[in-house]
């Protein structure tokens, strides 16, 4: 069963271990800086908990995030930048074009 609190996570060793390679991916990887006190309550965050399982129905991996309670950040206040993930437009327009010319269509890749 997947908690809902960290409370219920850390009585358990495999969410502790899933929060701290979380945790430790997202200082290697540079997700925050800390910055000096400010006149402003900072954002809070939450750990979301999720069972992978094998088709069989058996444990695969417990999958953890940190996630900001985005909902109180200022753009230029709270952040500044922000991460999204993208498809890069070669595969999807060869793609495009495959397809295209599956149902007879004519189409130039740029």
């Amino acid at each position: 069963m997947e908690p809902t609190t960290i409370t219920q996570a850390l009585k358990d060793s495999h969410w502790r271990q899933a929060m701290d390679a979380e945790f430790n991916a997202l200082l290697q990887n540079g997700m925050w800086e800390p910055v000096p006190k400010a006149n402003h309550t900072p954002i809070g965050c939450k750990w979301i908990f999720h069972i992978k399982r094998k088709p069989a129905g058996s444990v695969d991996k417990y999958k953890v995030r940190l996630v900001a309670k985005d909902f109180f950040q200022e753009p230029g206040k709270d952040y500044f930048d922000t991460l999204s993930p993208i498809t890069k437009s070669s595969p999807s327009a060869l793609s495009c074009v495959l397809l295209s010319h599956r149902i007879g269509l004519s189409a130039d890749l740029m």
